[in-house]
């Protein structure tokens, strides 16, 4: 247990009270309900959330065509990409390993794919 300062904890104290005067008060609380309403629904909220992820995704791209051209072989595994369940390198390969419990669940997520050099289902049945 991490030991704390006499003063700390009567600033925690003072800012623990602090905050619970101000939740009491029913004006307060409807303010703050309606900020946290507005700034979680706004179309520009999720625009600007939906952009943020774009340009991380384009950056992360960019940075596996970089070490790429350095000679390595990079793939992303983040952002809409297909992640499987195991990566297994053999032999200078990258191999996509998935286990599935029905055949029918053999999708088609890795065809336009191009970072794994085989896609390995295994099957496992229902226990």
């Amino acid at each position: 247990m991490v030991k704390t300062s006499p003063e700390f904890k009567k600033f925690r104290q003072v800012r623990a009270k602090d905050r619970f005067e101000r939740w009491k008060d029913l004006q307060f609380r409807a303010k703050m309900e309606r900020t946290l309403k507005t700034r979680l629904n706004t179309k520009e909220a999720k625009e600007k959330m939906m952009r943020g992820q774009q340009s991380l995704k384009n950056e992360l791209l960019a940075i596996a065509e970089l070490f790429c051209d350095e000679g390595y072989r990079a793939f992303p595994l983040h952002h809409g990409h297909p992640v499987p369940d195991v990566i297994a390198i053999k032999d200078g390969k990258v191999f996509a390993i998935e286990l599935i419990r029905d055949v029918r669940r053999i999708s088609n997520k890795y065809d336009n794919y191009p970072y794994y050099d085989d896609i390995i289902w295994i099957v496992r049945p229902k226990t």
